[in-house]
């Protein structure tokens, strides 16, 4: 018996896939992949800021950086928007083919716009936020410093 292709296959059936963007939160990123038991994991970690978040991001990842290869960690730069996007989109646009990716955006603001820009494009793509029921200021200081981009329907048409 020939197993069926995978487009065949519904696909709240396939298996997910977990599309982390890591911030510097203890555990958070461990504790989705303990949670959801992908088939596999990809981790997008923030370069181009202030080496001491770098720093926070590598500590509060430590046990995550056990389980996941460093082929599936993917460094994107807080400065070129576009280009996180377009590294997403074309991971996902690769991954949805034969799994359920789940998007989880840690980390930067900027990477959850990505994600939910790649949800759009995407539109059987999960986008889960995860909280940690409180909310307390942990003393960030804003760099002052914008990044923007329009985006419009036009720029997202070459996408899937």
């Amino acid at each position: 018996m020939r197993p069926k292709p995978s487009r065949l296959i519904p696909f709240r059936c396939r298996p997910p896939v977990l599309v982390l963007g890591l911030g510097y939160e203890n555990d958070k990123a461990i504790g989705a992949v303990e949670y959801i038991e992908p088939a596999a994991i990809w981790a997008f970690e923030p370069t181009g800021h202030d080496e001491r978040y770098s720093k926070a991001i590598r500590q509060a990842n430590k046990t995550l950086w056990d389980v996941l290869p460093q082929e599936k960690r993917l460094l994107y730069s807080v400065y070129h928007p576009f280009d996180c996007f377009v590294s997403l989109e074309s991971l996902t646009y690769g991954l949805v083919r034969e799994s359920r990716p789940i998007l989880v955006p840690f980390g930067p603001k900027l990477f959850a716009v990505c994600c939910l820009l790649v949800s759009f494009a995407h539109p059987m793509v999960s986008v889960w936020r995860v909280s940690s029921g409180h909310l307390v200021w942990r003393g960030s200081i804003p760099t002052n410093e914008v990044i923007w981009r329009i985006v419009g329907r036009d720029t997202l048409s070459g996408c899937g």
